[in-house]
């Protein structure tokens, strides 16, 4: 228990604080009983006032015994540390079972009416500014090996500050030795006569030690193997995680002897009388070729003796995301039995910055140790919750939090510890074209593997293919990068907004929204819309997303949804059988119209462009005529349908020549790269020609828009750099006669009312398995504004298109499931957990569909569960368990805090499963 203290600090029972703050106000003069020991020896301070039998006058002394720890501990006698006497009950209240007061107070106190004193000392706490009071000690068992005479025999307890390092226990144990070498008649130092290094040793382990005596030294020469480990002086008692089924032993020997204990060469005590056939195994205890893998989990347990797993983690307060995501890590059997067997030591890496100079892997082995070798019920996690917090400040304190961030702060903290890359090479990412994607990924793996390498790149590490494709050039960009977790998105039923746009100006388009999910194909909405408008079958409909008045992309009727909601609008064009030619191609025109006020004349943009479909073979004059044939379809003037020879009089009288004529009525030109100067494009900026990649349009460009009207569209096409889209722009002016410009520009005009259609484009409530969250997240989207891609083609940040694709496979993979949503996906949409349930295969799971790579590269595509962390609530708060397949007892467990059952069929696929551990089906 912590809290902000004064200059000094004393620990006093609160019956005796109350009384005593009486007396000083005057309140009270009650004879009070405080404490009626007479058994211990008091500074009754200033006795002038004490009543006959050595009692100090009222209230008396205070011996706190209602709040002091009555087990005996060892008081050494130099008092090194004062404040480490007399130890506190555990549980107590501040300010109800106990009060700190400042040591001034008590000074008086003491005084006028003497007492025991309890003092304790500030410390800097963990993420705290100033100091803060350390009112529980840590209780460190001692035992002292090998036994000499004069020396304790039994267990000594001892009280330190757990800020202290392990230095201060090897002092009050040269203060213990110093004592009985006094008593047992030298007169020289303990410098002078014994050394001694200390070990932390499970108890049921000292056993062993018990019998060995002083004489060791003269009569045995060979060592003796301790199942412990050596305590480093500087590290902080409170890392060492000194628990219940732990203990302190200081090794002593003659100061001209060698040691004579060494650690086993297997963590694992007594391995060869403890496992049947242990023999056969001595030779696969190696980290070759992780040869260690095939040691079966319980050859290296006592199935009579230890928990072997079934060990559940105490709650430390909104800690159950940690206990969740250590056991679901626990029952990794891979990686749990390179840390039973010791392994992970001839990996730490101490020179690593990024690491924590191999605490982090210590503690988390010691945690594996008390979870399978250990016979408590339970134990806690709070050690290693400090070495996390080291690298991962988010889990300071103990606010709610995720188990999938805890995992990858586990997975991210045991690599850095333990990468066997003691110092890393620069490695300068290099752009490299004409490469297969497996000479490619093969590149990146290698040279990840330069830099990072341990057993979590072993068991967890696989390989992500990212693609970028720009929509300007189609330039491309392809990436290999390593990933521990894959993180999946369950689709989810949200509504759409099409904008039906009709073929003639006769009818107004129209704004309809749809139900759909993730997975709902744009073929999908296509059978709506054929339905609600009675479409004919020969007809079409050309769908596109718009953005800012422009199509951004033309969208196949294969593909979700999914990539029509990340950005701008969706459109429907309708085209009619007559428009549709067997090589056409869409012209996008964009369209301006010029509005009167009283700033004068102003260029207004639609709301949407126009999408003409016209034959590849035709020329820009052929292309124009089909623009105002579309603008006067419909036109009350002109019932009958035109012919070419009326709509090129038309065309010559109201368009042809009069692009940069003052106040002309029409003009048709194509937009793309026009010069800024000209008046058509008055906010235009300098881009690269897409004729000659010039700024602007240069007059040595092969392409002259003058004579634009006898070109041909498949020549343009082909001259165009970067293959962009070929544009039109066409601007309107209202005072001409020849068109009804009111009507169109209405045409133009989106209104706000928007149109439910009651049907579900695709099947909202399907069954959601983990295959289609897999599906989602190889789909193609679009970059938001947020994340915009810079093109080093055309030199420009673009919304590019991405896909994720697995390529390398790892042994175990660890697929997250996206079910809390901070952001909405659309307007419509709230941020909320996603509670649905997600069908997942417990065996056989099969990412082959999913997975570029061949399986040579992959691995292997097929997986079975091994573990499941669950989440239950909302995203406001809620609780962890876990479900896993403990393979000692080859049965399925539910871990719930401290409490371990074993789990029926219903716990193992819920739609509480968030974080899923699959391995890989080795063959046979």
């Amino acid at each position: 228990m912590i809290r902000r203290p004064p200059r000094s600090t004393h620990c006093i029972s609160s019956a005796a604080s109350d009384v005593y703050k009486r007396q000083e106000l005057g309140i009270s003069k009650e004879a009070t009983e405080i404490n009626s020991s007479k058994n211990i020896e008091v500074d009754t301070g200033d006795k002038s006032d004490a009543e006959p039998g050595g009692v100090s006058a009222y209230p008396g002394p205070v011996f706190n015994e209602d709040i002091q720890l009555l087990e005996p501990f060892y008081d050494d006698p130099e008092d090194l540390e004062g404040f480490t006497k007399h130890p506190l009950k555990y549980g107590l209240t501040e300010n109800i079972d106990f009060a700190l007061v400042p040591g001034s107070l008590w000074e008086l106190w003491r005084e006028a009416y003497g007492g025991l004193d309890i003092p304790r000392r500030a410390c800097a706490g963990e993420g705290a500014e100033k100091p803060m009071v350390e009112v529980y000690l840590q209780r460190v068992p001692l035992h002292i090996k090998p036994l000499l005479k004069g020396f304790p025999k039994d267990v000594i307890y001892l009280y330190l500050s757990k800020r202290k390092t392990a230095a201060a226990i090897l002092e009050k144990v040269k203060a213990i030795c110093a004592r009985c070498l006094i008593k047992g008649g030298k007169k020289s130092t303990v410098e002078d006569n014994i050394k001694m290094r200390m070990w932390k040793v499970h108890e049921e382990d000292i056993e062993e030690l018990d019998r060995l005596d002083w004489d060791i030294y003269k009569y045995k020469k060979e060592e003796i193997e301790v199942s412990g480990d050596l305590i480093e002086e500087e590290r902080v008692i409170e890392d060492l995680a000194i628990g219940e089924t732990t203990a302190v032993v200081a090794e002593i020997a003659p100061i001209n002897v060698p040691f004579k204990f060494k650690k086993l060469s297997i963590t694992h005590p007594r391995m060869e009388s403890m496992v049947e056939g242990g023999d056969c195994w001595k030779d696969y205890v190696t980290l070759e070729e992780n040869k260690f893998m095939k040691i079966p989990l319980k050859r290296l347990v006592n199935l009579k003796t230890m928990r072997c797993g079934w060990t559940g983690l105490e709650n430390l307060g909104n800690t159950c995301y940690m206990n969740s995501g250590l056991q679901c890590l626990s029952n990794c059997q891979e990686l749990t039995k390179y840390f039973l067997l010791g392994l992970y030591k001839r990996d730490i890496n101490k020179a690593n910055p990024l690491g924590q100079k191999g605490y982090f892997a210590e503690t988390y082995a010691e945690l594996l140790d008390e979870m399978w070798r250990g016979n408590s019920k339970s134990t806690d996690a709070y050690t290693l919750k400090r070495r996390i917090v080291v690298n991962a400040k988010q889990f300071q304190g103990y606010a709610q939090h995720d188990s999938q961030e805890l995992i990858m702060a586990m997975l991210d903290g045991l690599h850095e510890d333990l990468n066997r890359i003691k110092k890393k090479p620069y490695i300068e990412v290099k752009d490299y074209e004409n490469m297969s994607d497996a000479e490619l990924s093969l590149k990146r793996w290698n040279e990840y593997l330069q830099r990072d390498k341990s057993i979590i790149t072993d068991l967890f590490v696989g390989q992500l293919k990212s693609k970028l494709v720009c929509p300007l050039c189609n330039g491309m960009s392809i990436v290999f990068d390593p990933f521990m977790m894959l993180s999946v998105p369950i689709p989810q039923p949200s509504s759409l907004i099409v904008n039906f746009v009709p073929s003639n100006f006769k009818r107004l388009p129209e704004r309809l929204r749809l139900n759909v999910n993730d997975a709902t194909l744009i073929a999908d909405i296509n059978k709506i819309l054929f339905s609600f408008f009675k479409l004919e079958g020969s007809d079409s409909i050309y769908y596109a997303v718009v953005v800012k008045g422009r199509i951004y992309k033309h969208l196949e009727l294969g593909t979700t949804c999914s990539t029509a909601l990340t950005k701008g609008e969706l459109f429907a064009y309708q085209v009619p059988a007559l428009d549709k030619q067997p090589e056409c191609y869409f012209v996008e025109v964009d369209v301006k119209y010029i509005s009167s006020g009283f700033m004068g004349e102003t260029v207004n943009s639609a709301e949407f462009p126009l999408v003409l479909p016209v034959p590849l073979n035709s020329t820009v004059a052929e292309i124009k005529l089909q623009v105002l044939n579309r603008l006067l379809a419909g036109s009350r003037q002109f019932k009958d349908p035109l012919t070419q020879e009326q709509l090129k009089a038309l065309y010559s009288r109201y368009f042809e020549s009069k692009f940069d004529a003052v106040g002309a009525p029409y003009a048709i030109s194509i937009l793309n790269n026009r010069a800024k100067s000209s008046r058509f494009l008055l906010f235009s900026r300098y881009e690269d020609c897409e004729f000659c990649s010039n700024k602007g349009h240069s007059d040595n460009c092969p392409f002259q828009f003058a004579n634009e009207d006898k070109a041909k569209l498949s020549d343009l096409l082909k001259s165009m750099k970067d293959k962009r889209r070929f544009i039109l722009g066409l601007k309107l002016n209202p005072r001409s006669e020849l068109l009804e410009l009111k009507k169109i520009i209405s045409f133009f005009r989106l209104g706000n009312e928007v149109k439910m259609i009651e049907a579900s484009a695709g099947k909202s409530k399907v069954k959601i398995t983990l295959y289609n969250c897999l599906e989602a997240f190889g789909k193609e989207e679009c970059l938001d504004e947020e994340n915009m891609w810079y093109c080093g083609k055309c030199k420009k940040h673009v919304a590019a298109s991405k896909k994720m694709d697995l390529y390398k496979l790892p042994d175990i993979l660890v697929i997250h499931l996206k079910r809390f949503r901070n952001k909405p996906l659309s307007i419509w949409s709230s941020a909320k957990k996603i509670s649905d349930f997600v069908d997942y295969p417990i065996s056989g799971l099969n990412v082959a569909k999913y997975t570029l790579a061949p399986e040579e590269i992959s691995g292997g595509c097929l997986y079975d569960l091994f573990a499941v962390s669950n989440h239950f609530g909302g995203l406001s708060g809620g609780h962890y368990t876990a479900t896993c397949f403990n393979s000692v007892a080859d049965a399925w467990l539910y871990f719930d805090d401290t409490s371990v059952y074993k789990a029926v069929s219903d716990d193992l696929v819920t739609n509480s499963g968030y974080v899923l551990f699959y391995r890989r089906v080795k063959k046979q």
